[in-house]
């Protein structure tokens, strides 16, 4: 095997896109940024995904405000567009 053929092999591995399993996995846009989800994730799910602690945090999904005590129940449809805002304190 050259060293091009193992080296075009690498390149071909690292370019291509990760599969998306569209039964499983939807898209959709989070501050502005395009991700992947998986189907059935709730906002509490989400934000423990992005590290984010529910309580420090406003979600509005879909120009709709998400009460906190809704987190867990509220489930996010295929499409939607999720703005976060977090709070920081400091002085």
């Amino acid at each position: 095997m050259t060293l091009s053929y193992r080296l075009s092999i690498i390149f071909k591995f690292k370019l291509e896109k990760p599969k998306i399993d569209k039964e499983r996995d939807m898209q959709v846009q989070i501050n502005g940024e395009i991700r992947n989800i998986t189907h059935g994730k709730t906002v509490e799910e989400l934000l423990h995904g992005l590290g984010i602690k529910p309580g420090t945090a406003v979600v509005e999904l879909n120009q709709n405000i998400v009460k906190v005590n809704r987190y867990a129940s509220e489930t996010i449809p295929a499409d939607s567009v999720i703005e976060i805002i977090r709070f920081v304190g400091g002085g």
